[in-house]
């Protein structure tokens, strides 16, 4: 074996071992004792993990290093424990890796968004257009009676790979499609700005990255980039086949107006019946908000809610839209 490729398992290692060093201290005692994952070593989450192997762990994080990558592997499964959602009412189960996954599946913060979702007729097709770990693409689809449709669209890849995880975890494959694209007013390749490379992040984007005061200060840190393929939402009907969207969520933090653009024919179709924006004021001297609802006025459209998120994002708006 090279040195790059014992170099590279060594990262491989390390990015494990921070994933589950904030984790050990809760799980792994609770692990060993069967409280977690009671008989562990018969459910399919322990399968070739012998307790020798968990008991070696113990709370020295150093002894993760020493096991073979198959056992690893085995221990981290162990932890990837199904947590069921938050939301009342649901049965819904997701993947939980990170924190901010964590603290998205067990208090969902928008329940008129919730509210919005349960409300969508029977048969229809919804886009979810920033679907981040698929919690509103689920919930959407949760009545199987309602035979309700979602094309789910995520271009994070970390997000992109929970969103896809649940969406099998959920049994739900033959009713969310999951499509790692984004969506503006042209097609193209664009360079697409993260903020994180943890699952259940947001404030990712095309071009500025969100620059909003929050209690714990200003989210704008850039902390990696790629390139990600991007489509007019309209190109997507008529050009690629997809099917027609009833009904459309954006939730893309900051670009929604690029979204909407390149969704006009759509939104003039009296099929489209109804959408929900979250508006994101980034830039102070435009007030962006007032050009969504004009801009759906002009396709037909009146505003019909209105739900600021006042406590930790002052300039972060919801606005739901029902056709004349």
């Amino acid at each position: 074996m090279g040195f790059r490729h014992r170099w590279e398992i060594r990262l491989t290692i390390n990015h494990m071992v921070s994933q589950v060093k904030a984790w050990i201290d809760r799980f792994i005692p609770r692990v060993i004792s069967n409280e977690i994952i009671p008989g562990a070593n018969k459910t399919e989450q322990n399968v070739g993990m012998p307790d020798a192997k968990i008991n070696q762990v113990g709370y020295n994080l150093s002894e993760l290093l020493k096991l073979g990558i198959k056992d690893r592997h085995n221990l981290i499964n162990a932890l990837r424990i199904p947590r069921q959602s938050g939301i009342v009412g649901s049965r819904l189960k997701f993947h939980v890796e990170t924190i901010t996954e964590d603290a998205r599946v067990r208090k969902f913060k928008e329940p008129w968004t919730i509210d919005w979702l349960r409300s969508l007729p029977q048969g229809a097709v919804l886009y979810d257009v920033g679907a981040n770990i698929g919690i509103t693409a689920l919930t959407a689809t949760e009545d199987a009676t309602k035979c309700i449709k979602v094309v789910a669209i995520e271009p994070a890849p970390a997000n992109y790979c929970s969103l896809v995880r649940n969406i099998h975890q959920n049994r739900m494959a033959d009713r969310v499609v999951a499509l790692p694209i984004g969506l503006g007013e042209v097609t193209d390749v664009s360079s697409f700005n993260l903020t994180t490379l943890d699952a259940g992040g947001a404030l990712h984007t095309f071009g500025d990255v969100v620059t909003l005061p929050t209690k714990e200060g200003r989210l704008d840190q850039v902390v990696a980039s790629n390139f990600v393929l991007r489509y007019r939402m309209d190109d997507m009907v008529t050009k690629q086949g997809m099917p027609f969207p009833s009904h459309i969520k954006v939730d893309v933090d900051g670009t929604e107006l690029e979204v909407l653009n390149g969704a006009s024919c759509i939104l003039k179709d009296e099929r489209c019946k109804g959408v929900q924006v979250e508006s994101v004021d980034n830039n102070p001297a435009f007030d962006q908000l007032r050009s969504i609802v004009d801009l759906m006025h002009k396709h037909g459209f009146s505003k019909v809610a209105e739900y600021p998120h006042n406590k930790d994002f002052p300039r972060v708006t919801d606005l739901q839209f029902a056709r004349k």
